[in-house]
C-alpha cells in the first residue's frame, strides 16, 4: 500500500539522519562506558603492570565490604540537606537584589558570577588558604576574635568537613543559581506586575 511504503520511507530517512549522531554517541559513550566496566573486572596499576589482570567480580566485592562505600550515601544526605536550601535561598535572594538595585546589579552580578570563570583549581588553592589549620584565614579570624579554642582543621574534621565543603560549593555555584532565577524573573510579562501593583 502507498500509504505504507511512504511510512517505510520516512522511518528510513529518520534513520538515515540519525545515524551520525547514534554513531558519535556510541564512540563517546558506549566504548568509554564498555571499557570501564572491564577494567573494573581487573587489577591494574597503570604504572607498573604491562596488562590488565582478570579478577572477576573481587573488586565489587572488596567494594560492597568497604566501610567508606557505606558511609557515602550518609555523606551525600548530609551534604544534600546542608547544600539545596542554602543554595536556592542564597540564590533568590542574589536575583532579588541584583533585581531591586539596578543602579549596582552589573557589579553584584559580576562578583557573584566571578568565581565560575575563575574555575576550581584556582577556587581550590583559595579555600585550602581559608581553611588550613596551621596558617588558615578562618582560624586566624577566629582567634583575632577571641574564638581561639574553636582553631580547628575544618576539612579534616569529620563533623565539619561537611560544612567546608558545603561553603565551597555555595561560593562556587551561587551565580548559576542567580543567572538562571534572574532569567525566570526578567521573562515575567511587565502586565502582570501592573496587575500585582493595582
Amino acid at each position: 500500500m502507498p500509504g505504507r511504503r511512504e511510512q517505510r520511507h520516512e522511518l528510513a530517512l529518520a534513520y538515515a539522519f540519525l545515524a551520525p549522531v547514534l554513531v558519535f554517541l556510541a564512540a563517546l559513550l558506549g566504548y568509554p562506558t564498555l571499557d570501564t566496566f572491564y577494567l573494573s573486572l581487573t587489577r591494574y596499576n597503570y604504572v607498573y603492570d604491562a596488562q590488565p589482570t582478570f579478577v572477576g567480580a573481587a573488586n565489587h566485592l572488596a567494594l560492597l565490604c568497604s566501610a567508606d562505600f557505606h558511609e557515602a550515601p550518609s555523606n551525600t544526605l548530609v551534604f544534600t540537606t546542608l547544600f539545596l536550601p542554602l543554595f536556592l535561598g542564597g540564590s533568590l535572594l542574589a536575583t532579588i537584589v541584583v533585581d531591586a538595585v539596578p543602579r549596582f546589579s552589573n557589579v553584584f552580578r559580576t562578583a557573584i558570577f566571578l568565581p565560575i570563570i575563575v574555575g576550581e583549581s584556582v577556587t581550590g588553592v583559595i579555600f585550602t588558604w581559608i581553611f588550613s589549620r596551621d596558617f588558615g584565614l578562618s582560624n586566624q579570624f577566629l582567634g583575632a576574635i577571641g574564638l581561639g579554642t574553636w582553631d580547628r582543621g575544618w576539612v579534616a574534621d569529620p563533623r565539619f568537613a561537611p560544612i567546608a565543603i558545603v561553603a565551597v560549593e555555595l561560593w562556587l555555584l551561587l551565580g548559576v543559581g542567580m543567572l538562571i532565577f534572574l532569567a525566570g524573573l526578567r521573562s515575567i510579562p511587565a502586565e502582570l506586575y501592573d496587575a500585582a501593583s493595582v
